[in-house]
């Protein structure tokens, strides 16, 4: 097996690998998008500031 061919398998399988490991994990810790998150609920204009969101 030539370095090109393992290159490709190896970096198949890692694709797979992180779609679905990602959706188990989201399943698994039961994460929720709409949730408030401390940068918001703890707001004090020094540390807790929260970003710009990108969408």
């Amino acid at each position: 097996m030539n370095f090109v061919t393992l290159m490709l398998i190896c970096g198949a399988t890692l694709i797979i690998a992180y779609f679905t490991y990602g959706k188990y994990l989201e399943r698994r810790l039961k994460i929720d998008g709409s949730r408030v998150t401390p940068a918001h609920t703890l707001y004090d204009g020094k540390e807790y500031i929260p970003t710009k969101t990108q969408y």
